[in-house]
């Protein structure tokens, strides 16, 4: 009986879905930005600045939400499975470090990034679960990038 019961509450399958799988999601928009943004003749910052506004979209879904440690216990407190988890950190950069560096060239996106971090940024992510000053930076850095005088 235990060994029919642990069948059922595994799944396996080929690859991840959105329902289960939200840093896929993340990564699937943060493909279409960068790709997006490619050395093309076809680059679109619009198609990135819109996965940008659906990554904020995201994040603020989950600042609302626990991030589990990935620790299963059992009824005696004892730890008996231990998954793979992402912390808020994780997702942050999952969702804005490469498109920072790749969109370091594009004015719309480091004003959409620099505008998500004053909307969505700041009092919908959880101050606690984050050092909000230094996502701040990262979120500013291409921003820097582009207005540095030539001789710094």
């Amino acid at each position: 009986m235990e060994e029919d019961r642990l069948l059922q509450a595994v799944i396996l399958k080929l690859e991840p879905t959105l329902d289960e799988d939200v840093a896929y999601g993340v990564r699937l928009l943060v493909d279409i930005a960068e790709r997006s943004l490619s050395d093309s003749p076809f680059q679109d910052p619009t198609t990135a600045v819109q996965a940008i506004d659906r990554l904020h979209d995201i994040l603020s879904q989950l600042a609302r939400r626990p991030f589990p440690d990935g620790r299963h216990r059992d009824e005696s407190g004892e730890v008996r499975l231990v998954v793979p988890s992402m912390s808020w950190e994780a997702y942050v950069h999952l969702a804005f470090d490469v498109i920072r560096m790749v969109g370091a060239g594009s004015p719309q996106v480091t004003r959409r990034l620099k505008a998500g971090e004053r909307t969505g940024g700041g009092s919908a992510w959880p101050p606690a679960a984050t050092d909000a000053e230094a996502i701040r930076a990262r979120l500013h850095a291409p921003w820097r990038l582009l207005h540095r005088s030539p001789s710094s």
